[in-house]
């Protein structure tokens, strides 16, 4: 008998022991993950855009007018933003089996929509060339009025 209870205390140690080791502190990674699987927007960082014109390899964004709002940094860095307005999204296809297919569903021979929400993930760089106006061999233009 005391050789069962004393295995049931040993049982109920180590199983102690395991479910405290499974609820520790979020790591670092987590909490990242956690912050991109669910962004949120940061208040501090939101603006007016007008005439803003981001382009990315074959395509073209351009915010005419409306306001623009930045994520909250996972891990120090802004990777993403949530237009509200009106815009344009146009895009050449890149081979002309591309471009039949796109005109077969489109009867356009390159994308040409009007946007009126945007929502988009990034790296740092576009955070910084967007909302810094830094100068890159991928063209911003337009103005961004913090508002």
């Amino acid at each position: 008998m005391n050789r069962r209870a004393f295995l049931s205390v040993l049982l109920v140690q180590t199983l102690g022991i395991c479910c405290y080791a499974q609820s520790a502190a979020p790591t670092p990674a987590s909490s990242v993950w956690r912050a991109l699987a669910s962004p949120t927007m940061d208040p501090a960082k939101s603006a007016h855009a007008e005439n803003v014109e981001i382009v990315r390899d074959r395509v073209h964004i351009i915010l005419t007018d409306g306001t623009i709002q930045f994520a909250q940094p996972a891990n120090g860095v802004v990777f993403g933003a949530l237009f509200h307005g009106n815009g344009r999204v146009q895009a050449d296809p890149p081979n002309p089996i591309e471009a039949q297919q796109l005109f077969l569903f489109t009867k356009q021979p390159k994308l040409d929509n009007t946007l009126r929400v945007f929502q988009n993930y990034f790296g740092p760089y576009p955070y910084k060339q967007i909302a810094g106006g830094a100068s890159s061999p991928r063209k911003q233009t337009g103005v961004l009025t913090k508002t």
